[in-house]
């Protein structure tokens, strides 16, 4: 009903609590990062505390994609997951089964914290967003001609700040010159600048996981034309692991 006006008690609690933002009205909600390796972290953990070693293995990223020919960043292999200072960056690796189970085990957490309780909520669930709500996510308040999450047609800074002018948007593979090139692999899950409804590196930095087991937003690895809103990836097997690969999820109020 057009006339319901949305819950803003709601839409403050996912907002400053949990770090979503409202997507449709006050029941669908959308991170505004990607999940962090330390976000990941506290699943894969929680999982050797209470399921045992065996399950655990089964949680983690495949750190070994960083060793592949067509990301050339082998040191990384070792430390990326494992060390504080990427705790704040993407977490790849994660095969689609993998990161639709960390939802459902987030869905679990909060529905015993009962977080939806105080707010007249029943479910909260979290979940991989759908092809069609991630490219609704990316362009934001932006009308659906929109090539990038961000007024324009270029991957660059125009019209703004002198000093911002020429800057990219986004963390994509390429070199513009010695002064200005992007991030080498990815960069910390709240970096550049946001699009018009607040979300991070919704293009960019990694290629997201959706519900149709297909990846949106380009990578750090890929070039700016596989970063655009529209551009469509094939559909991927449930085991697919990349080092370009991460997951952004979705909240949904029952």
């Amino acid at each position: 009903d057009g006339n319901i006006k949305p819950n803003k008690k709601i839409i403050t609690f996912f907002n400053q609590q949990h770090n979503y933002v409202p997507l449709i009205g006050d029941s669908l909600f959308i991170s505004k990062t990607e999940v962090s390796n330390g976000e990941y972290h506290e699943y894969v953990y929680w999982i050797l505390n209470h399921l045992g070693r065996i399950e655990y293995i089964k949680t983690l990223p495949d750190t070994l994609v960083w060793q592949r020919p067509e990301t050339g960043c082998e040191p990384y292999s070792q430390y990326y997951f494992s060390h504080p200072v990427y705790k704040d960056y993407p977490v790849l690796g994660v095969t689609y089964s993998q990161a639709v189970n960390y939802c459902h085990w987030r869905t679990e957490r909060r529905m015993e914290a009962k977080e939806g309780k105080g707010l007249r909520v029943d479910k909260v669930q979290m979940r991989l967003p759908s092809e069609k709500e991630w490219m609704f996510a990316a362009r934001g308040t932006l009308p659906d001609t929109a090539i990038w999450p961000w007024p324009g047609k270029t991957i660059y800074f125009t019209g703004g700040r002198k000093k911002d002018e020429g800057k990219l948007w986004l963390n994509v593979k390429i070199v513009i010159s010695p002064d200005e090139e992007p991030d080498f692999i990815t960069t910390k899950v709240k970096s550049y600048a946001p699009n018009t409804i607040g979300l991070y590196n919704i293009c960019g930095n990694v290629s997201e996981w959706t519900l149709d087991k297909t990846v949106k937003g380009g990578s750090w690895n890929h070039p700016s034309h596989m970063a655009t809103i529209d551009y469509q990836s094939s559909v991927l097997g449930d085991s697919i692991r990349s080092a370009t690969t991460g997951f952004r999820p979705i909240i949904q109020l029952d």
